[in-house]
Protein backbone atom coordinates (compact mmCIF):
# COMPACT_ATOMS: atom_id res chain seq x y z
CA UNK A 1 0.00 0.00 0.00
CA UNK A 2 1.51 3.27 -0.92
CA UNK A 3 1.72 5.86 1.89
CA UNK A 4 -0.44 8.84 1.65
CA UNK A 5 0.75 12.03 -0.05
CA UNK A 6 2.69 14.16 2.20
CA UNK A 7 0.64 17.70 2.69
CA UNK A 8 1.97 20.80 3.73
CA UNK A 9 0.91 20.34 7.43
CA UNK A 10 3.71 17.38 7.51
CA UNK A 11 6.35 19.39 6.47
CA UNK A 12 5.48 22.29 8.72
CA UNK A 13 5.34 19.74 11.25
CA UNK A 14 8.40 17.89 11.11
CA UNK A 15 9.99 21.46 10.64
CA UNK A 16 8.38 23.00 13.77
CA UNK A 17 7.09 25.99 11.43
CA UNK A 18 3.31 26.87 10.10
CA UNK A 19 2.35 26.05 7.34
CA UNK A 20 2.66 29.31 5.94
CA UNK A 21 5.97 29.83 6.25
CA UNK A 22 6.54 26.45 4.25
CA UNK A 23 3.91 27.24 1.50
CA UNK A 24 6.38 30.73 0.80
CA UNK A 25 9.41 28.69 1.32
CA UNK A 26 8.43 26.71 -1.54
CA UNK A 27 7.79 29.71 -3.84
CA UNK A 28 11.02 31.07 -2.72
CA UNK A 29 9.48 34.04 -1.01
CA UNK A 30 12.23 36.92 -0.28
CA UNK A 31 10.09 36.93 3.14
CA UNK A 32 11.32 33.93 4.47
CA UNK A 33 14.94 33.40 5.10
CA UNK A 34 17.21 31.46 2.95
CA UNK A 35 18.37 28.91 5.76
CA UNK A 36 14.29 28.48 6.33
CA UNK A 37 13.64 28.44 2.10
CA UNK A 38 16.42 25.80 1.94
CA UNK A 39 15.34 23.36 4.76
CA UNK A 40 11.71 23.33 3.56
CA UNK A 41 12.33 22.90 0.24
CA UNK A 42 15.25 20.02 0.87
CA UNK A 43 12.63 18.21 3.24
CA UNK A 44 10.31 18.47 0.44
CA UNK A 45 12.58 16.62 -2.07
CA UNK A 46 13.41 14.26 0.38
CA UNK A 47 9.69 13.42 0.66
CA UNK A 48 8.55 13.85 -2.53
CA UNK A 49 6.27 16.61 -1.55
CA UNK A 50 4.31 17.70 -4.39
CA UNK A 51 2.21 20.85 -4.48
CA UNK A 52 -1.95 20.66 -4.94
CA UNK A 53 -2.68 22.30 -8.03
CA UNK A 54 -6.50 22.23 -7.86
CA UNK A 55 -5.91 24.16 -4.06
CA UNK A 56 -3.85 26.49 -5.51
CA UNK A 57 -6.00 27.39 -8.95
CA UNK A 58 -9.34 26.98 -6.63
CA UNK A 59 -7.88 30.16 -4.37
CA UNK A 60 -6.97 32.23 -7.69
CA UNK A 61 -10.29 31.50 -8.81
CA UNK A 62 -8.86 29.54 -11.91
CA UNK A 63 -8.77 25.91 -12.91
CA UNK A 64 -5.82 26.54 -16.07
CA UNK A 65 -7.33 23.92 -17.78
CA UNK A 66 -8.92 24.55 -21.44
CA UNK A 67 -11.98 22.42 -22.59
CA UNK A 68 -11.82 21.29 -26.46
CA UNK A 69 -14.89 19.95 -27.96
CA UNK A 70 -14.52 18.67 -31.87
CA UNK A 71 -16.94 16.45 -34.18
CA UNK A 72 -14.25 13.72 -34.13
CA UNK A 73 -10.58 13.63 -33.33
CA UNK A 74 -9.78 10.57 -35.76
CA UNK A 75 -10.37 12.86 -38.47
CA UNK A 76 -6.76 13.94 -39.70
CA UNK A 77 -7.82 17.48 -39.79
CA UNK A 78 -9.46 17.73 -36.21
CA UNK A 79 -6.17 15.60 -34.93
CA UNK A 80 -3.72 18.63 -36.14
CA UNK A 81 -5.85 20.59 -33.99
CA UNK A 82 -5.39 18.39 -31.10
CA UNK A 83 -1.53 18.35 -31.86
CA UNK A 84 -1.21 22.01 -31.58
CA UNK A 85 -3.80 23.10 -29.07
CA UNK A 86 -2.49 20.53 -26.64
CA UNK A 87 1.36 21.47 -27.23
CA UNK A 88 0.36 25.35 -27.20
CA UNK A 89 -1.43 24.87 -23.72
CA UNK A 90 1.59 22.91 -22.78
CA UNK A 91 3.78 25.32 -23.41
CA UNK A 92 1.83 28.20 -20.84
CA UNK A 93 1.04 25.33 -18.12
CA UNK A 94 -2.54 24.80 -19.13
CA UNK A 95 -4.50 21.19 -18.93
CA UNK A 96 -6.74 20.24 -21.87
CA UNK A 97 -9.81 18.30 -21.41
CA UNK A 98 -10.84 16.77 -24.67
CA UNK A 99 -14.49 15.79 -25.89
CA UNK A 100 -16.24 15.07 -28.73
CA UNK A 101 -19.28 15.54 -30.19
CA UNK A 102 -19.70 13.33 -32.81
CA UNK A 103 -21.26 15.33 -35.18
CA UNK A 104 -24.30 14.69 -32.77
CA UNK A 105 -25.67 18.74 -31.70
CA UNK A 106 -27.31 16.96 -28.42
CA UNK A 107 -24.37 15.71 -27.43
CA UNK A 108 -22.23 18.92 -28.10
CA UNK A 109 -24.66 20.59 -26.04
CA UNK A 110 -24.26 18.04 -23.07
CA UNK A 111 -20.24 18.10 -23.35
CA UNK A 112 -20.53 21.73 -23.12
CA UNK A 113 -22.38 21.80 -19.92
CA UNK A 114 -19.81 19.41 -19.06
CA UNK A 115 -17.22 21.32 -19.65
CA UNK A 116 -18.96 24.01 -17.78
CA UNK A 117 -18.13 22.50 -14.67
CA UNK A 118 -15.31 21.31 -14.78
CA UNK A 119 -15.22 24.97 -14.57
CA UNK A 120 -12.82 25.52 -17.32
CA UNK A 121 -10.86 29.07 -17.92
CA UNK A 122 -11.98 28.57 -21.53
CA UNK A 123 -13.15 26.61 -24.32
CA UNK A 124 -12.34 26.26 -27.96
CA UNK A 125 -14.72 24.09 -30.38
CA UNK A 126 -15.85 23.03 -33.90
CA UNK A 127 -19.70 22.93 -33.92
CA UNK A 128 -21.42 19.47 -34.97
CA UNK A 129 -22.50 19.89 -38.54
CA UNK A 130 -25.98 19.23 -37.34
CA UNK A 131 -26.05 21.72 -35.11
CA UNK A 132 -28.49 24.80 -35.18
CA UNK A 133 -29.28 25.89 -32.12
CA UNK A 134 -26.11 27.30 -30.74
CA UNK A 135 -27.75 28.70 -27.27
CA UNK A 136 -25.52 26.22 -25.53
CA UNK A 137 -21.94 28.56 -27.15
CA UNK A 138 -24.42 31.92 -26.40
CA UNK A 139 -24.58 31.09 -22.86
CA UNK A 140 -21.25 30.66 -22.62
CA UNK A 141 -20.64 33.89 -23.85
CA UNK A 142 -23.22 35.77 -21.96
CA UNK A 143 -21.65 34.34 -19.10
CA UNK A 144 -18.08 35.92 -20.34
CA UNK A 145 -16.23 32.72 -20.50
CA UNK A 146 -13.88 32.63 -23.60
CA UNK A 147 -15.03 31.04 -26.54
CA UNK A 148 -13.35 30.70 -29.66
CA UNK A 149 -14.72 28.51 -32.42
CA UNK A 150 -12.53 27.00 -35.38
CA UNK A 151 -13.22 26.33 -38.44
CA UNK A 152 -17.37 26.08 -37.93
CA UNK A 153 -18.01 30.15 -37.52
CA UNK A 154 -21.67 30.80 -37.39
CA UNK A 155 -22.79 34.59 -37.29
CA UNK A 156 -22.36 36.34 -34.17
CA UNK A 157 -19.35 34.32 -32.77
CA UNK A 158 -15.90 34.89 -32.53
CA UNK A 159 -13.60 32.55 -34.02
CA UNK A 160 -11.09 31.65 -36.60
CA UNK A 161 -11.69 29.56 -40.05
CA UNK A 162 -9.65 29.37 -43.37
CA UNK A 163 -10.63 31.70 -46.44
CA UNK A 164 -13.46 29.06 -47.52
CA UNK A 165 -14.75 31.43 -50.62
CA UNK A 166 -11.03 32.35 -51.76
CA UNK A 167 -10.58 28.34 -51.75
CA UNK A 168 -13.64 27.56 -53.32
CA UNK A 169 -12.94 30.01 -56.10
CA UNK A 170 -9.52 29.40 -56.49
CA UNK A 171 -10.10 25.69 -57.28
CA UNK A 172 -13.10 26.96 -59.75
CA UNK A 173 -11.38 29.02 -61.45
CA UNK A 174 -8.10 26.33 -61.85
CA UNK A 175 -10.97 23.70 -63.12
CA UNK A 176 -12.49 26.16 -65.83
CA UNK A 177 -9.50 26.67 -66.57
CA UNK A 178 -8.21 23.42 -67.45
CA UNK A 179 -11.81 23.21 -69.95
CA UNK A 180 -13.99 21.69 -67.41
CA UNK A 181 -17.30 22.64 -67.44
CA UNK A 182 -19.75 20.50 -65.70
CA UNK A 183 -19.15 21.16 -62.16
CA UNK A 184 -20.67 21.29 -58.93
CA UNK A 185 -20.65 22.16 -55.60
CA UNK A 186 -21.43 20.26 -52.69
CA UNK A 187 -21.54 22.51 -49.43
CA UNK A 188 -23.17 21.52 -46.01
CA UNK A 189 -25.49 22.94 -44.23
CA UNK A 190 -26.34 26.95 -44.72
CA UNK A 191 -26.23 27.58 -41.43
CA UNK A 192 -22.68 27.71 -40.95
CA UNK A 193 -20.85 30.02 -42.37
CA UNK A 194 -17.84 28.22 -44.43
CA UNK A 195 -20.20 26.40 -46.20
CA UNK A 196 -22.02 29.35 -47.84
CA UNK A 197 -18.89 31.01 -47.98
CA UNK A 198 -17.34 27.97 -49.95
CA UNK A 199 -20.77 28.41 -52.30
CA UNK A 200 -20.51 31.72 -52.63
CA UNK A 201 -16.51 31.30 -53.65
CA UNK A 202 -17.36 29.10 -56.62
CA UNK A 203 -20.82 31.01 -57.78
CA UNK A 204 -18.70 33.83 -58.28
CA UNK A 205 -16.22 31.71 -60.73
CA UNK A 206 -18.47 30.41 -62.74
CA UNK A 207 -20.13 33.73 -63.24
CA UNK A 208 -16.95 35.82 -64.38
CA UNK A 209 -16.59 32.93 -66.77
CA UNK A 210 -19.99 33.68 -68.07
CA UNK A 211 -21.38 30.71 -66.67
CA UNK A 212 -23.11 32.11 -63.69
Amino acid sequence: QMPPRPSLRDLARQLRVSVSTVSKALQNHPSIGLRTRERVQELARQLDYQPNSLGQNLRRQQTRTVGVLLPDVTVHFYSVLVTGMEEAARQRDFQVVFCQSGEESGREAEQVQNLERFNVDGLLATPARTTSDFSAFGRLRQRNQPLLLVSRVPEGFAGVASDDRQGAYDLTERLLRLGYRRLACVVGPGHLTNFVRRGRGFRQALFEHGMG
